[in-house]
């Protein structure tokens, strides 16, 4: 997430909709009493995307995947006037890079499940291993108690688009959506950098992944945004 005071927009960033390539596009463009809340992962800190003002002594202000309401129910009369924007992507094809991520981000503990997709693996095989991973059950917070990973992801996805924003960015049309958005807080049009490009290890389109009980896991869970956004299976 970035908060910029000296071009008046606020960024909140959706999981696996390319929200890292905004942020660290954006970095250079922030002032010294901007906020962004960084990362933890080495490949963005040492292109620049880091921590700044986002410590109230010891304690984070916020997150780097804050929801609008979550940041917006402390903040609503300081940012009335901005410019407040975030990315959304297919969410048949979201999940499914949610899928890879949780076995090859740099902090999981995943590496050598059972589940983990590899890049030999057919279209067979990966739908079988997204259809268990989607209904299996994993604990997300400190509390202990566990959810279906489906769940939690589709919960948090739909977090971000329960306020009305200024603008959504599609990730099927990401550089167009991008400049756009530049020009509406004033900057000239910025090439995006490609991150977390290796993660996904096969060719297949996530269509491969589907078959009908996890097409109807995330049918039925997304339902309002592909309604809302115009998404459908294969598009």
């Amino acid at each position: 997430m970035i908060l910029s005071h000296r071009h008046k927009f606020v960024f909140f960033k959706q999981m696996k909709s390319a929200g890292s390539s905004i942020e660290l596009a954006l970095t250079p463009f922030c002032g010294p009493d901007d906020i962004m809340t960084g990362t933890p992962y080495k490949e963005e800190v040492d292109l620049g995307y880091i921590e700044r003002n986002n410590k109230l002594g010891y304690r984070q202000l916020w997150h780097q995947h804050t929801p609008p309401a979550e940041f917006l129910k402390t903040n609503v009369h300081t940012c009335r006037d901005y410019f407040k924007f975030v990315t959304i992507r297919n969410p048949f094809d979201a999940i499914v890079s949610y899928f890879w991520w949780s076995f090859y981000s740099p902090d999981s503990t995943l590496k050598n499940h059972i589940l983990k997709p590899v890049g030999t693996d057919g279209t067979l095989t990966l739908k079988n291993k997204f259809m268990t991973f989607l209904q299996t059950y994993a604990s997300f917070n400190t509390s202990g108690n566990q959810e279906m990973i489906a769940d939690w992801f589709a919960s948090r996805y739909h977090m971000f688009y329960h306020e009305p924003l200024d603008y959504t960015l599609k990730y099927e049309s990401l550089d167009l959506d991008f400049s756009i958005v530049c020009g509406m807080i004033g900057l000239q049009p910025i090439n995006l950098p490609k991150l977390k490009g290796r993660i996904r290890k096969s060719p297949f389109h996530y269509s491969d992944y589907y078959n009908p009980v996890s097409y109807d896991i995330v049918a039925n869970r997304f339902e309002k945004i592909l309604s809302d956004f115009d998404y459908s299976f294969d598009n």
